[in-house]
């Protein structure tokens, strides 16, 4: 295995360290917010409302990112990055509303820190022929982080029917923090990229904060906006809209707070294998069509069409007896769960590989801009979840799942047809 394998395994750890306590923890976020409020009416704070934040203050903050990064170099940005994970359990545990906003605030900075750092790693550490191949096996331990959280708060939940108890709230906030903290200072162990490995020239802060606005007012960002904003508000969905609505819906019956950590343990186990197809395939084109990112949104719209039958239309907002259509069964939801994240992964891999190679000698103002572009959409999708039922919500994933496949894949042949020339 050669170096730069390592340094990709090594990051790819990190993450899933990093991310099993906190993917655990946006996922129940919904939930276990709402049952520290039965307990304490004073502690009054959205889940919802608080994901909005954080990746709100994750897209403001990601344009000043490329310029930490070229003042202290990615390895030292993941590793402060990570540290702002910290913040938001603590301040859950403490239940102040006020400071818990101000810990999701600092958490969407380090959010901003961390990813676009790792990205920038990665593509430090990759070659045209490498990359897709890189950023799957990367993927694919970022997905493993989803099992351990979600497996510990599985049977913490053994005994929970409607309301999550204080005792437990308490025990999963410190485990979950001590997963995340492990994570944190992991990055520390991480390898420089050697200096023939580095982007051409360094650029000071003040030329990458330049770069960054370059691209995000370039064609290629106009074309892939509509494919950014799908990813987000697919992000969003995913991540925490899914797993509460299962969560709320009582017509399931008793344990129903059980399939929450489940449904998420079933997303990563998608999300794993989407990460090892693309570590097999690469990036298959088929008439310089990308296949993968076609099928990634079938997939979804076979997965929303399920959901819109399965639950009630207010299932977002709360505990609810509502009825849908048809009877929802744990096993298929945990199906579609299944789905969702194969569907996530093939396209998150299918972007980051675009990106890259379309800004291989920028790769940190680039990813910036991806990941500005995507937080906006996922802050948004956060926010009108508090108002919009869940079918208006499937019915703007399905639309902009359908737009975002017509312009990536628009771009993804502008770049084949361009590589095919410089070529000759």
């Amino acid at each position: 295995m050669d170096s730069r394998t390592i340094n990709i395994c090594g990051v790819g750890i990190c993450q899933l360290l990093l991310f099993s306590g906190y993917v655990a923890l946006l996922d129940l976020q919904k939930t276990l917010l709402a049952s520290a409020h039965d307990d304490n009416p004073n502690f009054n704070v959205d889940g919802y409302t608080l994901s909005g934040v954080i990746y709100t203050s994750f897209s403001l903050s990601v344009l000043l990112t490329p310029s930490v990064i070229s003042s202290i170099g990615p390895r030292l940005t993941m590793f402060i990055g990570a540290l702002c994970y910290l913040a938001p359990p603590v301040a859950m545990f403490l239940e102040n509303s006020w400071l818990l906003y101000a810990a999701v605030s600092l958490n969407g900075i380090g959010g901003a820190l961390t990813w676009t750092a790792s990205s920038n790693y990665l593509v430090l550490n990759s070659t045209e022929q490498t990359l897709a191949r890189n950023m799957a096996l990367f993927w694919f331990f970022f997905a493993c982080g989803s099992f351990p959280g979600n497996l510990f708060t599985y049977f913490a939940f053994k005994s929970v029917t409607v309301k999550i108890d204080e005792s437990t709230r308490h025990l999963v906030l410190l485990v979950m923090t001590g997963l995340m903290a492990v994570g944190a200072f992991s990055y520390l162990f991480l390898r420089d990229v050697q200096e023939s490995r580095k982007e051409s020239k360094p650029d000071t802060p003040v030329q990458a904060l330049k770069k960054t606005s370059d691209i995000a007012l370039s064609r290629n960002t106009a074309v892939l906006l509509l494919a950014f904003g799908y990813l987000g508000l697919n992000l969003s969905f995913i991540s925490g809209i899914y797993g509460s609505s299962i969560g709320f819906t009582l017509q399931i019956g008793e344990g129903v707070k059980r399939l929450v950590p489940l449904s998420a343990v079933l997303a990563g186990c998608g999300e794993v294998s989407g990460g090892i197809l693309g570590k097999i395939f690469g990036k298959v084109n088929i008439f310089r069509i990308n296949i993968f990112f076609v099928a990634a949104v079938i997939i979804n719209c076979v997965c929303y069409l399920m959901i819109f039958l399965s639950l009630p239309a207010d299932a977002n907002f709360g505990n609810t007896y509502e009825k849908a259509f048809i009877e929802p069964r744990p096993w298929l939801l945990l199906l579609v769960a299944y789905f969702l994240g194969v569907g996530d992964s093939l396209l998150n891999i299918q972007m980051y590989t675009l990106v890259g190679s379309l800004y291989p000698n920028d790769s940190a103002p680039a990813f910036g801009v991806f990941k500005i572009l995507r937080s906006v959409f996922t802050a948004a999708s956060f926010y009108y979840s508090r108002y919009l039922p869940l079918p208006t919500q499937l019915l703007i994933l399905t639309i902009f799942g359908a737009l975002g496949m017509i312009t990536f894949n628009v771009m993804n042949v502008t770049y084949e047809r361009r590589k095919v020339a410089d070529k000759c």
